[in-house]
């Protein structure tokens, strides 16, 4: 997981060089590493509601959320 975020690191510095190199004067965000750090505890969250309920336990304010969450990433993905 840790290379994932910095491989997303790399390439937003990666990104920062060449606007600066090509004298754009564009000032970007690390939109990349954000979004794979996000992506990344996403994917926890769900795996570890799905364990809770398979083990018999409810996690009254995460459960519904992540399921939620979950129903939107899988129609955006359609």
């Amino acid at each position: 997981m840790y290379v994932l975020i910095f491989v997303g690191c790399a390439l937003d510095m990666s990104v920062v060089y060449i606007l600066v190199n090509m004298n754009l004067g564009i000032n970007v965000p690390p939109v990349i590493s954000c979004f794979v750090a996000v992506w990344l505890v996403l994917n926890e969250l769900i795996s570890i509601t799905e364990n809770c309920e398979e083990i018999g336990v409810s996690i009254p304010f995460l459960s519904p959320t992540v399921k939620m969450l979950r129903g939107k990433i899988e129609e955006a993905a359609k």
